[in-house]
């Protein structure tokens, strides 16, 4: 009876990415690679068995001569069998751990190929929110990213950064007088995505304000406030703008410095057209 091989699964993104890459990433196939290496470990001490034979027996009937034909060849056969076996059982371990290393993705690829997903983010909201580049030209459009924890695969890769199937986009457009926003969410395991948007006048803005949260890849909660320390994720802010009318809005992302810079930025902004008025 043939063995039954299981099809790997494969992520489909529902966009021009390779989604079996997508699935390495997430799934690296260690336990295969050490399989390997097992494999190899074991046909070299065959080899090795099978060396001490042939040595031994070479030295005793050089030594003594004690040991008839029929049992020197008997002897040498065994040996050199264990020792083709060896060879083989190696070649074999080495062909596994290079297809299985051949599989995993680098931290900068899978970067990569998650970039593609997200290059056209910016005309995807203008398209959304039916505007125009005359209409959002008071300043470059504000992109912020994270990850979403509560659903979806996590790993930390080899960089220490947590990463995660599952993201989260949002782009901020300025006009004259309002602020404009487009937040997509899409997971890189499905083709499930989903889209809203808000629009705020500058004049009715109070404050916007960064500060750190704690976020946990194991939970999430409203306030963004986490006491288990295990499996924290570093360097996420949280921006906040206030209204009026007592709304909050608030916006996670991936902090780094270009994007401090690009929010100072917009919170001169809102401060220049709150005077302006």
């Amino acid at each position: 009876m043939s063995k039954v091989v299981a099809e790997e699964p494969k992520y489909d993104c529902g966009g021009p990415v390779d989604g079996t890459k997508v699935y390495y990433y997430f799934n690296p196939p260690e336990s295969q690679i050490w399989e390997g290496k097992e494999k190899k470990s074991k046909s070299t001490k065959k080899i090795v068995i099978g060396a001490i034979i042939i040595i031994a027996s070479i030295a005793i009937q050089i030594k003594f001569g004690l040991l008839p034909t029929s049992v020197m060849l008997g002897a040498l056969a065994i040996a050199a069998l264990l020792i083709l076996i060896g060879v083989l059982g190696r070649k074999k371990g080495e062909e596994i751990i290079k297809r299985e290393e051949a599989k995993r993705v680098s931290d900068s690829e899978y970067d990569q190929i998650e970039s593609v997903m997200l290059k056209d983010i910016v005309q995807k909201g203008m398209d959304y929110l039916n505007l125009d580049e005359d209409e959002v030209s008071e300043a470059e459009p504000l992109v912020l990213h994270r990850y979403s924890y509560d659903s979806g695969i996590a790993r930390r890769g080899d960089d220490d950064k947590w990463r995660s199937t599952d993201n989260v986009s949002t782009v901020f457009f300025f006009s004259a007088d309002t602020l404009y926003t487009y937040e997509h969410a899409f997971s890189m395991m499905n083709t499930v995505t989903s889209d809203s948007t808000t629009t705020l006048f500058y004049t009715d803005i109070v404050s916007v304000q960064v500060s750190a949260v704690d976020v946990n890849k194991n939970k999430e909660d409203d306030d963004d406030e986490l006491d288990n320390s295990e499996g924290k994720i570093a360097g996420i802010k949280l921006l906040t703008i206030a209204t009026t009318g007592g709304q909050m809005f608030k916006y996670r992302f991936i902090s780094s410095n270009q994007i401090n810079r690009s929010i100072n930025a917009m919170q001169s902004l809102f401060r220049s057209k709150k005077k302006g008025n």
